[in-house]
């Protein structure tokens, strides 16, 4: 015989979503499991979630127009594409060594010699 039913308010999914929680800490918050979460209420995870990732971009954006000059510099290479620009002068010369160890047949004959 199958478990009765939870009655799970979607609405409480998507807030606990907006508060960060993860599927797993939901399911354990309603005692079901995580793939009930996933499955049955992924409208409301994936609305959660967007509401509190909109609500950080929103803030991040009033502290750096604030003048938090940290923000606004990673803020501008994150939104509006800007980078660093890094300049060299002179010549630039570069050596790559590399070191082939063969190891197939002398190990496998040592190993053969050792096992005889």
């Amino acid at each position: 015989m199958a478990r009765p039913k939870k009655e799970i308010d979607g609405s409480k999914v998507q807030q606990l979503a907006e508060y960060g929680l993860n599927n797993t800490e939901i399911a354990e918050y309603f005692n079901v499991s995580e793939g009930t979460i996933r499955n049955s209420f992924y409208e409301f995870l994936a609305k959660g979630r967007l509401n509190v990732k909109t609500k950080l971009r929103r803030k991040q954006i009033q502290v750096a127009l604030k003048g938090n000059p940290a923000l606004l510099i990673w803020l501008g290479k994150i939104m509006l594409g800007q980078k660093e620009k890094i300049e060299t002068e002179g010549k630039s010369e570069l050596t790559i060594i590399r070191k082939i160890v063969e190891l197939g047949e002398k190990k496998l004959k040592t190993e053969s010699k050792k096992n005889e």
